[in-house]
């Protein structure tokens, strides 16, 4: 019950941020296609909690979890295509992406693979790394670093492997899921150590220019 409990709350919260926003849409309907997706995709989040570790239904998570992908895809692809990107969704779709994967690897650690703790701490500490990189870059620079093509592979990789993890969840055991989990974070941190030098760099240059 208290699974459920956080999730009314919390879909609750999203429902109130969705009317905010669409209340404050503007004329160009077309122009917030994807961040409606990218909302959509953090409605989505909770849904997905509550499937897994309230209803145990483990299909149905893996279905809201593969929606929740392509809305990602989808809404980017349309973003480049169309021309419709714009600022609001520049921070929709990061914060969408963050929150469904620290949410999925949490309720993997809560269903009993506490390993996955440690997978939620490392990408927990590159969203906190990147969300301040960020701020200094914009700061020094004026300008906003675009996700570098590392952190796409990455994240597709940890999509997968969590897919995995979840159509198999009650046949794999938990050394193969420890191995799956494992090797995601080893990309993942092969990533996070590409963004820091990244952002050094940036940064320098920016330091330069101001001198």
């Amino acid at each position: 019950m208290t699974y459920l409990y956080k999730t009314i709350i919390l879909q609750n919260l999203t429902i109130l941020l969705i009317v905010a926003y669409i209340f404050n849409m503007k004329r160009s309907p077309n122009k917030n296609i994807p961040n409606i997706l990218s909302i959509f995709r953090i409605i989505l989040v909770p849904f997905f909690a509550y499937a897994f570790l309230s209803l145990k239904n483990i299909p149905l998570s893996c279905i809201i979890y593969i929606l929740a992908g392509l809305t990602d895809v989808i809404d980017g692809y349309i973003a480049r295509k169309y021309d419709l990107i714009s600022k609001l969704g520049t921070v929709l779709d990061p914060i969408a992406d963050i929150l469904l994967r620290l949410t999925v690897t949490a309720t993997l650690a809560v269903s009993g693979l506490s390993f996955m703790w440690l997978i939620f701490g490392v990408l927990l500490l590159k969203e906190i790394f990147m969300i301040l990189g960020s701020i200094l870059l914009y700061r020094h620079n004026n300008i906003v670093a675009p996700a570098r093509w590392y952190s796409k592979v990455a994240g597709t990789y940890l999509f997968i492997v969590i897919l995995i993890m979840l159509v198999f969840h009650n046949i794999f055991n938990d050394g193969v899921q420890m191995i799956l989990a494992f090797s995601a974070l080893g990309v993942w941190i092969l990533a996070f150590i590409g963004y820091v030098v990244h952002y050094q760099e940036m940064l320098r240059k920016g330091f330069s220019k101001s001198k």
